[in-house]
């Protein structure tokens, strides 16, 4: 299976574009059982993380001051490298949100950070 490396993800709420940190999904869905059956006798079954769904949350880092609206509903799009959307990665991704939670934090001599937590939702 090849790999796609995370740099260069960016996404966009309310119309501002950010540039991610790292993106952790907190989901429902247990892992999907995606066992061939072309595996070999004795082979180790392979198991992928499940969809993600209508409740689910993203909580993203991202580099920048301006935060997302608290309690805003919007659309999130997602880019990788400004070549458009990542299909790999946005596969069944509800592109609807609520914006649960956002901060920011500034030391000296590093890069603004900001963290926020949405909710997806089907619509």
């Amino acid at each position: 299976m090849p790999y796609e490396p995370s740099q260069g993800i960016k996404f966009a709420f309310g119309g501002i574009v950010y540039t991610c940190q790292s993106i952790q999904a907190s989901k429902k869905a247990p892992e999907i059982d995606v066992t061939g059956l072309d595996s070999p006798n004795g082979a180790f079954r392979s198991y992928r993380l499940g969809p993600i769904r209508d409740g689910d949350e993203l909580a993203i880092d991202f580099i920048g001051l301006t935060l997302p609206q608290m309690t805003a509903t919007g659309q999130i799009t997602w880019t990788i490298d400004g070549s458009g959307s990542n299909a790999a990665f946005t596969a069944g991704l509800p592109t609807a949100a609520l914006c649960t939670s956002a901060q920011v934090s500034a030391k000296v001599g590093e890069l603004i950070m900001g963290n926020a937590t949405f909710r997806l939702t089907l619509n």
